[in-house]
């Protein structure tokens, strides 16, 4: 089996069990001859265009990397509890929105709580989640996606657009996921006695 067959199977096999993720990301930059890894500058300024965008809109930057881009709001801020132990993100957060960048023309939008301490009830979180219209209960055990929704995304290639176009595109997606963040926010607040004890437990 060549490389481009074998990435399309591991694709294939990580979608269904809702992990394709850092793993396809690894997978797709480690086998640039299948798929081209996107330019880091690329990237950056992508990455840029939405941390504003984001930042603008009154929300929260949370721990990101080269192609996740993670926020909250001041509202679920205050009630995420915050890991003691490393989790493989920066500021050790518990529960993040993400967009994740990893083809050339798609992003992916989620829900993640991360794994953590053995203290805090993830799945609980998880089940709070899971009564919003449109999610789901996870079939992972560790790290939770309670809702994933991809778009396309042709803006990869910056030569050929504007700063204004960029910006244009990137506010249409924010846009398509306000009432989704809004949801989120509720159910957080809805459960703030219990997420409270939780997070001090």
């Amino acid at each position: 089996m060549d490389s481009y067959s074998k990435f399309h199977l591991i694709k294939k096999l990580l979608t269904i069990f809702e992990l394709e993720d850092e793993l396809l990301v690894k997978y797709v930059d480690d086998n640039t001859d299948s798929l081209t890894s996107l330019n880091k500058n690329i990237l950056e300024k992508i990455r840029g265009v939405f941390n504003n965008q984001i930042m603008k809109r009154g929300l929260v930057l949370g721990s990101s990397s080269s192609k996740y881009i993670r926020f909250t709001t001041t509202e679920i801020s205050e009630l995420t509890y915050v890991n003691k132990n490393a989790n493989g993100w920066r500021e050790r957060e518990s529960f993040l929105f993400e967009f994740q960048l990893y083809t050339k023309n798609k992003i992916t939008f989620r829900t993640v709580i991360s794994t953590s301490d053995s203290n805090y009830e993830t799945q609980r979180l998880s089940n709070f989640l899971s009564e919003i219209k449109g999610f789901r209960l996870p079939i992972g055990k560790k790290w939770l996606v309670n809702f994933s929704q991809s778009e396309k995304f042709t803006f990869f290639k910056t030569k050929d657009f504007t700063d204004e176009d960029i910006e244009q595109e990137v506010n249409e997606i924010l846009d398509k996921y306000v009432s989704v963040v809004e949801e989120v926010q509720n159910k957080f607040i809805e459960y703030s006695k219990k997420l409270t004890k939780m997070k001090t437990n």
